[in-house]
């Protein structure tokens, strides 16, 4: 009687321990859940207009973050300067991407030095080329001749063009276009007679066209790199994007980010993307890659 009594009283006893501990772990589980959706979880923020390279490869970023068990709150904002207000001003974990060229001058409203704990990585870079029409393998700058260039407008490409031509002893009437796309068309309409822009290496690579300076470390497939040229720190002028974090991004939350997003952009798949669009990204170090990108920043200033 009193051993069964005892038995009774300790299968009870043990039911309640059972119970709490079901009820301890549930909590834990949730609190773990809860931490882990928290730490990965992030609002990624475009700057650039939709459409362009910078954010088709921001948008491929955010999703292999998804892949990686990230949140992702992703938006093309198109507005670098809203973005900018949301990094100095929301409560929120915010990454973004900046282009190097909005820091050329205080007063641009996209202005926002770069601080090295915000810094994650550059995500492109893209040369700016001086090529000729399609289809003329034989394309050269003749002296004394007077050629129609097209540039992307409001990025004072002007300065460098008018000190090459002086090097070179020939003439060059910079027209402004407001893209790329633009630019293409103008070439293929013959309105110009050669453009100083972000494409033309895949073209050039692949003998469809003719590009003969470039900003360049280093010469590279017959194109000249501008700064054996000139002195002038234009010659920095290239195409160069990176990803950066607002106050609220530290600690173990940035190291993993750093580490997932850098895998992103090292990776085979990422690397070949930018390939076929003309662009690359060298392995650099931390220290190369911001003094790149304070570089360019100078680059674009008049």
């Amino acid at each position: 009687m009193v051993d069964n009594l005892t038995k009774l009283i300790r299968r009870k006893q043990m039911k309640k321990l059972m119970s709490k501990v079901a009820i301890t772990l549930a909590v834990l589980m949730g609190l773990t859940t809860t931490v882990y959706a928290k730490e990965k979880s992030i609002s990624f923020y475009v700057g650039h207009g939709n459409g362009g390279i910078s954010s088709a490869y921001q948008t491929t970023i955010s999703q292999e973050l998804t892949k990686k068990g990230w949140n992702v709150n992703f938006k093309i904002i198109g507005n670098c300067g809203q973005v900018k207000n949301l990094l100095e001003t929301s409560n929120e974990p915010i990454l973004a991407g900046w282009g190097a060229d909005w820091n050329s001058v205080s007063t641009n409203v996209c202005y926002n030095p770069l601080k090295k704990a915000e810094f994650v990585t550059t995500f492109v870079v893209s040369p700016r080329l001086l090529c000729g029409p399609y289809n003329d393998l034989n394309f050269d700058l003749v002296k004394s001749n007077k050629y129609k260039i097209g540039v992307n407008q409001g990025q004072n490409h002007h300065v460098l063009l008018n000190a090459l031509g002086k090097k070179l002893d020939v003439t060059f009437k910079v027209i402004e276009y407001k893209n790329s796309g633009s630019i293409k068309r103008a070439m293929q309409a013959k309105e110009i007679d050669a453009w100083y822009t972000t494409r033309g290496l895949v073209n050039h690579e692949n003998k469809t066209q003719k590009c003969i300076y470039g900003t360049l470390d280093k010469d590279y497939s017959n194109i000249v790199a501008l700064k054996k040229l000139l002195p002038t720190e234009n010659v920095y002028a290239s195409f160069v994007a990176y990803l950066m974090v607002n106050k609220n991004v530290q600690g173990d939350l940035k190291k993993q980010l750093d580490k997932d997003i850098i895998s992103i952009v090292n990776s085979k798949a990422y690397q070949t993307a930018l390939k076929s669009s003309g662009a690359f990204l060298n392995n650099n170090t931390l220290e190369n890659q911001l003094e790149l990108i304070e570089s360019t920043a100078k680059a674009y200033k008049k």
